[in-house]
């Protein structure tokens, strides 16, 4: 069992290789990389062409799955495109074979985890059952390649529910990516106990994003999410709203208690990546950020 750590790279296609290999030589031991960057997947399709260069730029990183943390090796995760709605109504078989495409693109890169988004519990029972679906033949792919889908609790729903999702889906290759951020924001606006929460969701967690932020829900969030995202990151970081994927540290989210609170509640040490989600604008701030994720690991991990 080992804890790596990890943080995003992969800003453009042409500068993926550039990207592993800063973090790798930093001392970095995981990282994610994200097909919204990379020109990869066309109508729901994973680029052949485009694939194997992607591959190709990963293979010196990439560490073997059953590999311990390793000088040098990353080991790596995918994040599903944000534009991915297992929902959706009017296009449910666009949706269906973006994640498909994401799951082979973690296969084709050596990747161990795909990370999908939960969003919000549309109240609807045919779409629930839908975005059940999609999880459960994009798990069965991803267990022929030893990859594990990760669903991530987002902060305009109870993290609660992706536990619930997992649970109803009893899957070996559905787990949970818990991201601290999110949940922070969430408690905040439902009115719950972070640390409670914490403590809730540590046991079906195989994939941790860690970012900072000021605790404080924008409500915006809730709305179209392609509007809240072309709103200028400076608006939200100066007013302290939303989702800031500020570098660990520089926010207000109580990261020693949360951190204590989630190995206490998994009763075994992590086995796992600790992923830095913070902003690549803050890509000076990787060393820092490495730093106290080896402080976490030490805590988690034993």
């Amino acid at each position: 069992m080992a804890v790596f750590l990890g943080a995003g790279a992969g800003s453009s296609s042409a500068l993926l290789e550039a990207e592993l290999g800063r973090l790798a030589a930093l001392g970095y031991t995981a990282a994610e990389i994200n097909p919204d960057y990379l020109d990869c997947i066309f109508g729901g399709r994973l680029h052949p062409g485009q694939r194997d260069h992607i591959a190709a730029a990963c293979r010196p990183f990439a560490l073997p799955v059953d590999r311990a943390p390793q000088r040098g090796k990353l080991r790596l995760t995918v994040h599903s495109p944000a534009v991915l709605d297992l929902r959706h109504a009017t296009l449910p078989e666009v949706h269906r074979h973006i994640l498909l495409a994401t799951v082979e693109l973690a296969a084709a890169v050596g990747a161990v985890v795909v990370v999908v988004h939960f969003e919000q519990h549309s109240g609807v029972a045919a779409l629930e059952a839908q975005l059940q679906r999609g999880l459960l033949e994009a798990a069965d792919l991803a267990g022929r390649h030893a990859v594990t889908l990760g669903v991530e609790n987002i902060e305009v729903e109870r993290a609660e529910r992706v536990v619930e999702l997992v649970e109803s889906l009893q899957h070996p290759h559905v787990r949970m990516t818990y991201d601290f951020g999110h949940d922070y924001l969430a408690s905040a606006h439902f009115g719950y106990d972070h640390l409670a929460s914490v403590r809730v969701c540590a046991p079906y967690v195989a994939h941790t994003h860690l970012s900072d932020n000021c605790g404080r829900f924008d409500p915006a969030r809730l709305g179209d999410f392609t509007l809240y995202k072309a709103v200028p990151a400076r608006n939200i970081q100066i007013a302290g709203l939303g989702d800031m994927h500020l570098p660990i540290g520089w926010g207000t989210l109580p990261y020693d208690r949360a951190l204590r609170a989630f190995r206490e509640a998994r009763g075994e040490p992590y086995d796992g990546v600790l992923l830095g989600e913070h902003r690549r604008t803050f890509a000076a701030a990787d060393g820092e950020v490495l730093e106290r994720l080896q402080d976490f690991a030490e805590l988690v991990g034993s």
